[in-house]
């Protein structure tokens, strides 16, 4: 079998008859469809198991977070490869065959990012994953037409929304740490594929509707709390020593501005409280730091190549401090 889809469901119920009823349209076949249940109250479980008999469900008493749900996903998991799918999305019916057709043409790819939009498939979510100079991961292409996204090529990383993973890659670098449980996870796992010499590939024509955050929201409380807490942790697990001393006065900067922009949400509490957090869990990632950087096959000046520098547009400052474009 070629491909294990996980598609990790909290109380979603409302978007996954149109899910798995795309997934049910794909044109490529060999591939397995598991649905995983992080706690939900909204009888999802009991909805796809009438409705959607061919899908293999594993419910979870709790929720484990992105990270931890998608893990249980990947423990029963049996395709050569992992493929992951929000649950608020919309795959065209070739979205697999691309990405199979992609896996063939680059066998060194660990990674394909997937060409996310809007709904109405005008406008990119995520054309692949950047990554700042201050580790903060970011959608290639966000917000501008979708006609005009860039063509197929190397990236930093894809976004866990609708992504492709190899088994060898997860096999030799683990898979989403679960101590992130929400929010920079799919960072920190290009990261340390980017840190131990592995590559990732956009694919423009795997396209997949996403409805933007519909199951949490962007500016959540715990969504502002994760997203604080676990860039530091990205930066403090994966940057190289002389780029982290390099860059650290830019991360500091930019810590600072997301706090102006959580402040002017209402979520400046949100956004401390993670940072608290943050600093508190650095012995554990400090420990986490050294297994990954001892195991880093790229050096600091090829990974520095691969890093954006800070770009601040208009509609980006725009975006981050909550004004009306």
């Amino acid at each position: 079998m070629e491909f294990s889809v996980i598609v990790l469901n909290w109380n979603g119920r409302e978007h996954l008859g149109t899910c798995f009823g795309a997934l049910a349209a794909q044109t490529f076949r060999d591939f397995e469809t598991i649905f995983v249940d992080n706690g939900s109250s909204d009888n999802s479980i009991e909805y796809m198991r009438r409705e959607f008999p061919w899908v293999r469900v594993v419910v979870l008493e709790n929720n484990r977070g992105f990270s931890g749900g998608n893990a249980a996903g990947v423990a029963i998991a049996e395709g050569r490869a992992i493929v992951l799918l929000n649950n608020d999305t919309r795959p065209e019916p070739d979205w697999l065959e691309m990405l199979w057709r992609c896996a063939q043409l680059h066998p060194d790819v660990g990674v394909i990012a997937s060409h996310l939009t809007d709904w109405d498939g005008l406008k990119t979510d995520s054309a692949g994953d950047g990554c700042r100079v201050t580790g903060r991961g970011f959608g290639r292409h966000r917000g501008f037409a979708a006609a005009t996204a860039p063509a197929s090529g190397p990236v930093f990383g894809a976004c866990g929304g609708a992504a492709f993973y190899r088994r060898e890659l997860i096999e030799d670098i683990g898979f989403l740490d679960e101590d992130f449980f929400l929010g920079f996870e799919d960072s920190d796992f290009a990261f340390r594929a980017q840190l131990r010499g592995w590559s990732a590939w956009f694919c423009r024509e795997a396209v997949v509707r996403h409805r933007m955050s519909a199951t949490q929201g962007n500016w959540t409380e715990i969504n502002v709390y994760h997203g604080a807490r676990n860039h530091l942790w990205v930066c403090i697990k994966n940057m190289p020593g002389r780029l982290l001393a390099l860059y650290g006065p830019l991360m500091v900067g930019e810590v600072l501005a997301m706090a102006m922009a959580a402040c002017l949400r209402g979520r400046g509490w949100a956004y401390l409280r993670g940072v608290g957090a943050g600093f508190r869990g650095i012995p554990g990632m400090w420990r986490k730091r050294r297994s990954v950087q001892c195991g880093r096959r790229l050096s600091q000046a090829a990974l520095a190549g691969k890093l954006d520098g800070l770009r601040f547009t208009s509609r980006g400052l725009r975006r981050m401090l909550g004004a009306k474009e």
